[in-house]
């Protein structure tokens, strides 16, 4: 039980930080915390695939479907001709039950980006107990997206192929128009599950309605552009890597490790990688406008780098030719002091510059008559 309990809450007993030693930038912020949570993303990893169980069943049933009508094509000629019309079928009926999966998969993304979120800034979560509440306060929102999820996906697929018929069978400034509404569809899909990377986090972060966690995810999506196709793409990069491989190469072991990275921390870091990209937008943009919401938790202060700057160990009336030697001040202060033009020491110098005033006499002055100083 103990074995457990460390693989998923952590190593017990370590120091604290010190504010020194936070986390100055998102990049710090975020390899720090993947390092610190690596072994818990692989549990993370292992429960949202529970979830997603009923999506990887149908995702494999149709590629199973579709090598066999592929396998049988190549020995017969009839079916040749009609391959991508039979192809484009039963990838509409394979998308059509994907859009329930994704439902259920939907809800236990709710679960476990709770989990991501706090990890990915500095903040304790508590195991199960946190994805079950999680759960149970989104899941209706986690579901409805989820569905919207596989609906797009098989609305932009028939549109693509729609399109991309009517180029082929179009010349002209026709065929040009349905090219670009080809790649329309494209952009659209892509922007959708871009989304997904601001739209989770916000829904177990907020309370808002799902058609405003919708536009806010849009506008955060489309207002940084370049940063969300830089991250989604780092968040992609276990499948361009191992897919790459095996079409340059042929090597089959590189789909063999894509299985393997997906089911023991792809999906993971996928989230983790979403949450600390949200977090940094939602800092920016929306915590500032609400009152009492926190701010960059889990890096440094920027008023700790202020005083850290302003903080000046030399004093301020320093001798010419001072070094920090150590002395009884600490280090910083130069013990024995020393003229800078030779080296005896000045310190009766100072001693005599230190020397109190002298007391006052305790009898009235007199005056020059003898008469009393009034």
């Amino acid at each position: 039980m103990g074995f457990f309990q460390r693989f998923y809450y952590g190593k017990a007993g370590q120091a604290d930080f010190n504010p020194e030693d936070l986390p100055k930038n998102r990049r710090e912020l975020f390899l720090s915390m993947f390092k610190i949570r690596f072994s818990g993303l692989i549990t993370q990893n292992l429960i949202y695939l529970v979830f997603c169980i009923p999506a990887i069943a149908v995702c494999w049933i149709t590629f199973l479907v579709l090598m066999s009508l592929a396998s049988e094509a190549m020995n017969d000629a009839t079916l040749n001709a009609t391959l991508a019309q039979q192809i484009f079928s039963y990838l509409n009926v394979g998308m059509l039950a994907l859009v329930p999966c994704l439902g259920i998969a939907g809800i236990g993304a709710t679960g476990t980006m709770y989990i991501l979120r706090n990890w990915a800034r500095d903040q304790h979560a508590f195991g199960l107990s946190d994805i079950k509440d999680s759960i149970k306060a989104n899941w209706k929102q986690g579901l409805v997206f989820g569905l919207l999820n596989g609906l797009v996906t098989l609305v932009c697929y028939v549109g693509w192929y729609f399109y991309r018929q009517q180029s082929a069978a179009t010349s002209g400034f026709g065929g040009i128009m349905f090219t670009v509404l080809q790649g329309l569809m494209l952009v659209v899909l892509c922007v959708w599950w871009m989304m997904n990377m601001i739209a989770y986090p916000m829904m177990i972060t907020y309370d808002l309605k799902l058609r405003t966690i919708l536009r806010n995810s849009l506008i955060l999506i489309v207002g940084r552009l370049p940063q969300s196709v830089g991250i989604w793409l780092l968040s992609l990069a276990p499948t361009i890597i191992c897919f790459g491989v095996y079409i340059l190469t042929g090597i089959s072991w590189a789909i063999l490790a894509w299985i393997v990275i997906y089911a023991l921390i792809g999906f993971s870091f996928s989230g983790f990688l979403y949450a600390s990209y949200a977090n940094a937008l939602f800092d920016k943009y929306m915590n500032p406008r609400i009152e009492g919401a926190p701010v960059n938790m889990g890096l440094r202060s920027s008023e700790y780098d202020e005083d850290e700057a302003d903080d000046d160990d030399t004093p301020v009336n320093a001798q010419p030719g001072y070094r920090p030697t150590p002395g009884p001040g600490g280090v910083g202060e130069a013990w024995p002091p020393r003229r800078p033009d030779d080296s005896s020491s000045w310190l009766d110098a100072q001693a005599e510059r230190n020397i109190d005033p002298k007391p006052a006499d305790d009898k009235p002055n007199e005056t020059s008559d003898g008469g009393d100083n009034k």
